[in-house]
């Protein structure tokens, strides 16, 4: 009795469970007119972004869709971020068009972190990273022709490389 009085506490701890499994809570309504206001809103915007990088793109896909309109609005007019995004660095967003959210929230989710950080290369490197952290985690994305030399650079630990010769240097 006691061995399942203990694992019963043990799994229904909070604590134990990784932030990122949790759902995340997004407002019936939303508004920000303020920088104080998208400040107050900021904490939530980052439990949103981090569930958002690290759960599978086919799972919840209906709550994935309103969570990604939630913080793509809060993201177009926080006064003290910016994002910059240039399709050109991302071309396989011609055959994955929905992998251009995933890039942009692993960017957006660093750079919450980091908001004194403008290395632009740092951050494109970030929005990979989640890009080639999902991908893997689906069946489609990691067989795509567009994705596999990327892919098989962020296995190898060297999608720094990657970048760097895709950039021409």
């Amino acid at each position: 009795m006691k061995i399942t009085a203990l694992l019963l506490l043990i799994l229904l701890s909070p604590n134990l469970w990784s932030q990122s499994n949790r759902l995340p809570e997004v407002p019936k309504e939303y508004a920000w007119n303020t920088p104080a206001e998208y400040q107050a809103e900021q904490e939530n915007i980052e439990k949103c972004l981090k569930w958002l990088c690290n759960n599978p793109l086919g799972d919840s896909i209906a709550l994935r869709s309103e969570v990604n309109a939630y913080v793509m609005q809060w993201l177009a007019g926080a006064p003290f971020m910016e994002l910059v995004v240039d399709t050109k660095s991302i071309p396989f967003v011609q055959d994955h068009e929905d992998l251009l959210f995933t890039y942009i929230h692993g960017k957006a989710y660093y750079l919450l972190k980091h908001l004194n950080d403008k290395d632009q290369d740092k951050l494109h490197m970030k929005g990979l990273e989640v890009v080639c952290s999902l991908a893997q985690q689906s069946d489609e994305l990691s067989q795509s022709k567009a994705l596999r030399p990327m892919l098989r650079a962020y296995r190898r630990g060297q999608l720094k490389n990657f970048v760097k010769e895709q950039k021409g240097g």
